[in-house]
């Protein structure tokens, strides 16, 4: 949307970590920018279409490897959420909304039109997932005394990782070996990646996705693979079927709806209070 909003901080905000602080502030800029924007393009959306978004996010949730054997009633439970409550959430309509205004800057048509232009970057880009589990060895060209490995015996101690897996069980080898604090608590489980998710390294990914008829198969340990950062063990944990042009479509438009509330936050500059102001206002 653009412009400046100018947040006075409650006592409980002042008081609060910077990090939770700052997502605070983020979903309030978020919800009162896409709020705001729905109004200037007028778009409303009643019950009718809350019930219709709902049963979209049921037909994704029942279609998603991730969510076997769960019903979208449990899938909500996990988040402290029933279907009363979702629907009554300003954070969900304010999805929609957003939802609303893609379908507005991207309509059917346009979106069919980049998917036959540019198929192949699209499926990289959205197309295919494989769940992967890695064992990372963080290395450095010169190690010192906080990163000891050089690449060559990152990848001589993920060698001898890999022997014990022959035995042992990834998740628990893992917990135990990992360099990756976040991925190694769960049993170096990193989720669903696409050919270009990004959010592993693109050699890594690279191997992954290898050509059809080089492609690892479900359970396969692959590596040492070398990094800018480390080596890598990976698990292919899991692969998803590949999917039809109609949930390519579905989740082009997705990720077109996730830059767009990215691009609404970035247009919203936020202005804190001088010192001064939040010194007087703790009077």
């Amino acid at each position: 949307i653009g412009g400046s909003q100018n947040l006075s901080q409650p006592p409980l905000l002042r008081t609060s970590e910077d990090s939770e602080r700052t997502r605070f502030i983020r979903q309030v800029v978020y919800l009162n920018s896409i709020e705001q924007l729905a109004s200037q393009q007028q778009i409303e959306i009643d019950q009718a279409q809350l019930d219709a978004a709902i049963e979209r996010r049921r037909r994704l949730a029942s279609r998603n490897p991730r969510y076997r054997g769960l019903s979208f009633e449990q899938l909500l439970q996990t988040q402290g959420l029933t279907l009363k409550s979702l629907k009554q959430s300003r954070v969900f309509r304010a999805k929609v909304l957003q939802e609303r205004l893609t379908e507005q800057r991207y309509p059917a048509s346009t979106l069919r039109a980049e998917l036959e232009s540019n198929r192949e970057a699209i499926d990289a880009l959205v197309g295919q997932r494989r769940h992967l589990g890695v064992i990372y060895r963080r290395a450095l060209t010169e190690p010192n005394a906080l990163v000891p490995h050089d690449f060559a015996s990152a990848a001589e101690s993920l060698e001898r990782v890999r022997e014990r897996l022959e035995i042992e069980r990834f998740d628990i080898v893992a917990r135990i070996e990992s360099d990756d604090p976040a991925s190694k608590e769960l049993g170096g489980d990193t989720g669903w990646h696409t050919r270009r998710s990004g959010r592993l390294p693109e050699t890594v990914l690279a191997t992954v996705f290898a050509a059809e008829d080089a492609a690892p198969d479900k359970g396969a340990v692959l590596g040492p693979i070398r990094a800018d950062d480390g080596c890598y063990l990976v698990k292919v944990l899991d692969i998803e079927p590949a999917p039809d042009d109609a949930e390519l479509l579905q989740r082009l438009r997705e990720r077109r709806s996730t830059e767009l509330g990215q691009e609404i936050l970035a247009d919203a500059a936020i202005e804190w209070p001088s010192d001064t102001d939040r010194k007087g206002s703790s009077r």
